[in-house]
């Protein structure tokens, strides 16, 4: 069965990180969370074997040694049902793109991850990787944003949104909004320590683990936000903006 908890916006709020937060009460702190735009479809295989690492992550000794074991003896992430339990220590969160330089996109700069392929099946899409930084409307690079948002655990989100909240918005510095994108620069920074949330550091990641967010691309996306998106989609053609 799957539950569905419903929770109410009673004003505006300063951007989607700000409604996210919401939900807080709803959230097991300790559990992997997805943000999803509502006007998209997405998927990616290996977006779906790192959501099933993250969520085995603490569970009993016995299933950590189960998906270890699993992953063994494979580089490639999307020809096993989930990543090596190493892969996973220190990892806070996911996100999947596409090939874009679109101003109306957020943005992520990914590299390599020696060891790890992580390219499109298609070979139509830059391969994945590390993400060393990110931006809203701001075409860093090539690899843009499919608003599906993945933090390894509630707790990083909550704690990530807070510390971008305490800024100041300031449209000349390209603070709009507080935009989920821009979460993940916290997250990449390792000395990142939210207060009141000192146990993500101890439980939920090695001590000794590199801090990383991983970006994986998509396989199939479609986009119907607008008329013209959602006519595009359903004459079967692409739906979003290549520049």
């Amino acid at each position: 069965k799957m539950s569905v908890y419903f929770v109410m916006m009673h004003a505006d709020t300063r951007g989607a990180a700000e409604t996210c937060l919401l939900a807080q009460p709803a959230l097991l702190l300790e559990a992997p969370v997805v943000i999803l735009d509502c006007d998209l479809y997405v998927y990616s295989s290996t977006l779906n074997r790192v959501l099933r690492s993250m969520a085995l992550k603490g569970k009993a000794s016995s299933e950590k040694e189960a998906l270890g074991q699993e992953a063994k003896g494979s580089s490639r992430l999307s020809s096993s049902h989930s990543i090596s339990s190493d892969l996973v220590e220190g990892l806070r969160g996911a996100l999947v793109f596409f090939n874009s330089r679109a101003p109306r996109y957020s943005y992520a700069v990914v590299e390599p991850i020696e060891g790890l392929d992580l390219s499109d099946p298609t070979g139509k899409i830059t391969a994945g990787g590390r993400v060393t930084k990110t931006a809203e409307k701001v075409p860093i690079s090539n690899c843009s944003l499919i608003g599906a948002y993945t933090f390894a655990t509630a707790g990083w989100f909550v704690a990530a949104a807070k510390a971008l909240i305490e800024q100041p918005l300031n449209p000349t510095s390209g603070l709009k909004e507080y935009y989920i994108s821009l979460l993940y620069n916290f997250l990449l920074d390792p000395a990142f320590k939210p207060e009141g949330f000192e146990s993500l550091t101890t439980t939920s990641e090695s001590t000794t683990a590199a801090t990383y967010v991983l970006a994986v691309p998509k396989e199939q996306y479609s986009t119907f936000g607008t008329p013209d998106e959602l006519k595009s989609y359903e004459e079967g053609k692409e739906s979003y903006a290549l520049e």
